[in-house]
């Protein structure tokens, strides 16, 4: 331990300040050796990274890594890399990556490196060439429900344990002012229909249910597919314990199940941790176990008080996530390898659900703060075309 504090204290002294230009990137390999409480010390061939309780302080935000940390055993080793642009530096470790609005500043904070580590300059991506062609919307216009030919609803306890009985009640799923609201409430107790007291699955032993909530799915041939590009301009509902999300899973689903089938969470709000999305892939791995590249993106914002644009263009190498215009967050999709069932080789069902929670995650739900609304302007789905 006394080698760890000398370590320690002779970063600090060494650390230097790196400033980052238009766009930066500094990668490599490390070796993870937890020393006191307060300190994990991260170890290249040739320099140390220290990060104080488990974070890497940036100018003006912080990305909290406590929980990737916490699974990496000491003495294992981990590829990383972290870019910084403009206003936004992102930490990919392994399968997993967290951004937030910033600059990149490795010293100060307990933070610093040792003399020896460069930070390379990497040209700024170019704009992109590819022009985009409308294939199918929902612009919430017509009617008080969601277009029967498009939307397919869920009904009752689905999964996760959630707190919510999901209804295509008016009161909870309607088209209204030209949006499509899924709304969560609570309610007085209610009997679950499906309730059997020998059953051992969660959804039919439940026997009531004290919250209700919606979430929808599109039907074929409203999906998705590589070289498609979603937009869709929603208002998160947020607080503790709300868990909304816009995703989407094969269409096989219901043949080869999850995670075979693949399933990619464009924008999932988690209410204990507010003003951020995850971005990730589900997939069946090698051996057919669940495996996830996963990622968190730090918004600046709180996403419940207006109207945002939130879209994703997926291509045959991987996922990328905008708010706004802005990329936040972009996901390779796995190779044969890693997904031997190649889950994203088929359309997918695109998602849009409201659900309850109560963990550390999403947070405690408080039954007073409902009911809250997910509000969805409109869904847009494009396709690049064909080339001749």
């Amino acid at each position: 331990m006394r080698s760890l504090k000398f370590l320690s204290a002779a970063l600090l002294l060494a650390a230097t300040l790196v400033s980052v230009a238009a766009e930066s990137v500094l990668s490599g390999t490390f070796r993870m050796e937890k020393g006191e409480d307060t300190h994990t010390v991260v170890k290249g061939k040739n320099w140390n990274l220290l990060l104080e309780k488990g974070k890497l302080r940036l100018r003006g935000e912080g990305i909290d890594i406590d929980a990737y940390l916490a699974r990496l055993d000491n003495g294992s080793e981990q590829a990383f890399r972290i870019t910084a642009g403009k206003d936004r530096v992102t930490l990919e470790a392994g399968k997993h990556a967290y951004a937030a609005p910033g600059s990149l500043e490795l010293a100060g904070f307990g933070a610093g490196i040792a003399a020896g580590v460069t930070v390379k300059e990497i040209p700024a991506p170019p704009p992109p060439s590819v022009k985009w062609e409308l294939v199918w919307s929902d612009e919430f216009n017509e009617g008080d429900a969601p277009a029967p030919e498009k939307w397919g609803t869920e009904k009752g306890f689905i999964r996760n344990q959630e707190l919510q009985y999901y209804t295509d009640q008016r009161e909870n799923l309607r088209v209204e002012n030209g949006m499509l609201v899924l709304e969560a409430k609570v309610v007085a107790p209610q009997d679950n229909p499906r309730y059997s007291p020998t059953a051992e699955k969660w959804p039919l032993n439940q026997q009531t249910y004290r919250h209700t909530s919606a979430s929808v799915w599109s039907k074929a041939p409203f999906t998705l597919q590589t070289g498609s590009r979603l937009e869709i301009r929603a208002k998160f509902p947020t607080g503790a314990g709300l868990w909304p999300a816009i995703w989407a899973t094969g269409v096989n689903r219901s043949t080869l199940g999850w995670p075979r089938c693949g399933e990619i969470d464009f924008f999932e709000y988690f209410g204990g941790q507010p003003e951020k999305f995850s971005c990730n892939l589900h997939f069946s791995g090698p051996e057919d176990k669940h495996a996830s590249f996963s990622g968190k993106a730090g918004l600046g914002f709180d996403p419940g008080r207006e109207f945002h644009l939130y879209a994703a263009e997926w291509d045959a190498a991987e996922v990328r996530f905008y708010v706004d215009g802005k990329l936040v967050m972009r996901r390779p999709l796995p190779g044969e390898a890693d997904n031997p069932a190649e889950s994203y080789r088929q359309p997918f069902n695109l998602r849009i659900n409201f659900a309850l929670r109560s963990n550390r995650a999403v947070g405690t739900l408080a039954d007073d703060s409902l009911p809250k609304q997910f509000l969805i302007d409109y869904v847009r789905v494009y396709r690049q075309p064909e080339q001749p």
